[in-house]
């Protein structure tokens, strides 16, 4: 377990890109955002390579107590665990904010709408509060449906994307079982990238990239930085990945890519890559990063960053649209109007992430943990789950997707 100890950082990183996110969103009501968080693309990509690395690094830890091609487990009630899992991390906060989106919808109509009136840019207003829409959330099939993908007050495309992520990684798992990772991440990129060119005007007709194939190289590189992580493929194979894979959109017809934001991708995978699969010198001298991502506020923020990132957009507006009513506030120059504002958001924002965390996520997590315990000793009597993790903190990455 002592390799765990890594893990402390991606938290601190998961934190890290979630507070981006959410300057993001507040520069674009203020009318100005700082060169740092000018394009929110790239910090949204790290969620996807984070969920990719934090997936195979879990397999990886079940693998050696509990083989998926051990007889006395099967790969049937695997990835039954696996499927609940996943529902219960993502479903129980986002289907408490989705109704709460619902209901705030006349609220969050008429901030934007004064937003709009009275400020720097133009903000899509959230309208459709009807049932076939509220039912496509619910049972997650927006995602696939250009029309809805982004058809709600919270950022939930790309919950949607990981959905989808969820129901294609036990086949990815099967294709690593039978032919290995390389093979695996050959077969799954090629599909990607025909499915975009055979596809590309279905493809360019999402509003956000909530269709899979879009986004399906930065899971794999996930899987792939992991894979070296636990020394299944060889470094110089996952260097290679690294700098081969973020730019794979480019053999593809999507609009949206440009190279800017490839370069972004590209950094945002070093960076993962770097803080994880480093040795000697090099990861010496990623210290100073290390020590500001081990930093307790980040720890913290990247505990909460899932509550933070589906609340932050049911936040910003109210907020916003409250603070545009001060004269004052409004006539400060550019970059201190944008400070004030920030600092307002996150002072509704991070009390409501934490409350959110604590008695949503965590016992929405730990419902999912007791109903496979229970299966788990009618189905499998000699199962046993995994060994407790050395920290609370470990615990809680390798929670998170």
């Amino acid at each position: 377990m002592k390799a765990e100890t890594y893990l402390t950082e991606l938290a601190g990183l998961r934190g890290m890109a979630a507070l981006c996110v959410v300057l993001y969103h507040v520069g674009n009501l203020t009318g100005i955002r700082p060169a740092i968080i000018r394009s929110g693309g790239p910090t949204l990509d790290l969620f996807f390579l984070l969920s990719g690395f934090v997936l195979i690094h879990q397999y990886e830890r079940r693998r050696e107590l509990q083989p998926v091609s051990d007889p006395s487990a099967t790969k049937r009630f695997y990835f039954i665990q696996f499927f609940v899992r996943r529902f219960f991390r993502i479903a129980p906060l986002y289907y408490v904010l989705l109704l709460v989106s619902f209901l705030e919808q006349p609220l969050l109509e008429k901030a934007t709408l004064y937003i709009t009136h009275h400020a720097w840019v133009f903000m899509e207003i959230f309208r459709d509060v009807s049932w076939t829409n509220l039912v496509l959330h619910l049972t997650f099939a927006f995602g696939v449906l250009p029309k809805y993908c982004y058809h709600s007050g919270l950022p939930d495309w790309t919950v949607g994307l990981e959905i989808q992520f969820y129901i294609v990684f036990p086949i990815l798992i099967l294709l690593i079982l039978r032919f290995g990772y390389t093979a695996m991440a050959i077969a799954s990129l090629l599909a990607a990238i025909l499915c975009d060119q055979i596809f590309s005007p279905f493809a360019n007709s999402f509003p956000m990239a909530s269709f899979l194939p879009i986004k399906l190289h930065l899971f794999v590189l996930g899987m792939l930085i992991a894979a070296a992580f636990h020394k299944r493929i060889n470094i110089l194979a996952a260097c290679i990945a690294v700098a081969v894979v973020p730019y794979l959109p480019l053999l593809e017809n999507i609009r949206r890519f440009n190279l800017v934001w490839l370069t972004g991708d590209l950094a945002m995978a070093m960076i993962l890559f770097l803080l994880t699969c480093s040795k000697g010198h090099l990861r010496t001298a990623l210290t100073p990063f290390r020590m500001v991502l081990n930093a307790a506020p980040l720890q913290k923020l990247g505990q909460i960053s899932y509550a933070v990132y589906l609340v932050h957009l049911l936040v910003i507006p109210p907020v916003v649209a409250l603070l545009m009513h001060v004269p004052w506030a409004v006539a400060l120059p550019g970059k201190p109007r944008f400070l004030l504002f920030s600092l307002a958001v996150m002072a509704f924002m991070f009390p409501i992430s934490l409350l959110l965390h604590h008695f949503i996520e965590r016992p929405g997590v730990g419902l999912g943990k007791r109903l496979l315990a229970h299966r788990a000793a009618v189905v499998q009597p000699g199962y046993y789950p995994m060994q407790k993790p050395a920290s609370a903190t470990v615990r809680d990455i390798t929670s998170q997707a």
